[in-house]
């Protein structure tokens, strides 16, 4: 099953000591995923934008981008699962 995360958001941080991170900011509070660059970070949000991107596992749930919305899985599921899920979750016109 796959929910929509609130208060979530992934920025990047050009940092102070030279290393630029991928930070998740989870409901108030700053985790730093990883070393980053910018072109990387730019990157994910293009590839985003046409599917599903896996940002984290963040206890024991995968955290999902796509198109500039979170998602959180329960199980671990593809990238083409999420979509279909999320596309079976939109409201219909």
């Amino acid at each position: 099953m796959v929910r929509l995360a609130e208060n979530v958001r992934l920025v990047f941080d050009p940092g102070t000591d030279g290393r630029s991170w991928l930070v998740l900011h989870v409901a108030g509070e700053d985790v730093r995923l990883r070393t980053t660059n910018e072109l990387e970070f730019r990157s994910i949000l293009r590839s985003s934008i046409r599917a599903p991107h896996k940002i984290a596992v963040v206890n024991d749930r995968g955290l999902w981008m796509f198109r500039e919305e979170y998602f959180w899985s329960e199980e671990d599921l593809t990238q083409h699962e999420v979509q279909r899920e999320i596309a079976w979750s939109l409201p219909t016109a």
